[in-house]
């Protein structure tokens, strides 16, 4: 279990080499979840940027366990959703190292038939290393998702981005 308010804590669960600690570029808390945005020094150059989403333990006070993340390049927005049965709506975490931009645009997208639903949002960001934590009531839980964008995108712009 980990203690999001101890950097060591965090260190010793995310990163690949328990004697290097990470660097945490954001950690965003959001109701019963936390995402964290950071980069580990086992990456040459610092040029992967991780990111985790943390659910509170339901048993202990104030720690968490690891629910989902990855990584990816340095630029450019990305997003991970975090829900389970228990939550009302789906909590989408919003983040970026190097974004291009200082809007981002949300889209409802169905995945299966890869066509844009509707556009769900717009709000700027910093231009710094971001974490964002939003809900977003979905037509479909199943088979949508959301996709975000660097800057003020329109709907037929994102749709073409499919095509």
């Amino acid at each position: 279990m980990i203690n999001i308010d101890n950097e060591k804590s965090l260190s010793a669960f995310l990163s690949a080499n328990k004697d290097n600690p990470i660097t945490i570029l954001d950690l965003k808390k959001h109701e019963n979840y936390a995402g964290i945005l950071y980069t580990d020094p086992v990456d040459k150059d610092n040029d992967i940027v991780h990111f985790a989403y943390l659910r509170k333990h339901s048993l202990y006070k104030n720690r968490y366990i690891i629910k989902g993340g990855g990584k990816g390049n340095s630029v450019g927005v990305d997003s991970s959703k975090a829900y389970d049965e228990k939550d009302k709506l789906p909590i989408f975490f919003i983040y970026s190292n190097e974004n291009e931009s200082e809007l981002c645009s949300v889209f409802e997208f169905n995945f299966v038939t890869g066509e844009i639903v509707k556009k769900l949002d717009e709000f700027e960001v910093p231009q710094s290393s971001y974490v964002i934590a939003k809900s977003y009531d979905l037509e479909d839980e199943l088979y949508n998702d959301i996709m975000v964008f660097d800057g003020s995108v329109s709907f037929e712009d994102a749709s073409k981005y499919f095509q």
